[in-house]
């Protein structure tokens, strides 16, 4: 049975998100970057799309946020630093 207009359109909407949007490879290259320094709206747009679609990448970037906090109150544990 043929797919119906509605079933093509999705397909095709999935294949397109699939070629626009970073592999997780370059998520986690990316990733990184973002929190140091301020990266163009499209490529800050492409990791949120990423990340909101795929659970690995959300761990990843969660994992980064503690490990950079923790770093943090490592070397300044009274909140001293100026």
């Amino acid at each position: 049975m043929p797919a119906n207009p509605m079933q093509k359109a999705g397909r095709a909407m999935m294949r397109l998100m699939a070629r626009a949007m970073p592999s997780c490879q370059d998520i986690s290259q990316v990733v990184s970057d973002a929190m140091d320094r301020m990266l163009p709206l499209r490529k800050r747009l492409a990791i949120r799309l990423h990340i909101s679609l795929c659970a690995i990448c959300r761990r990843y970037e969660k994992q980064l946020h503690l490990l950079r906090e923790g770093t943090r109150r490592y070397t300044d544990p009274d909140g001293n630093s100026g």
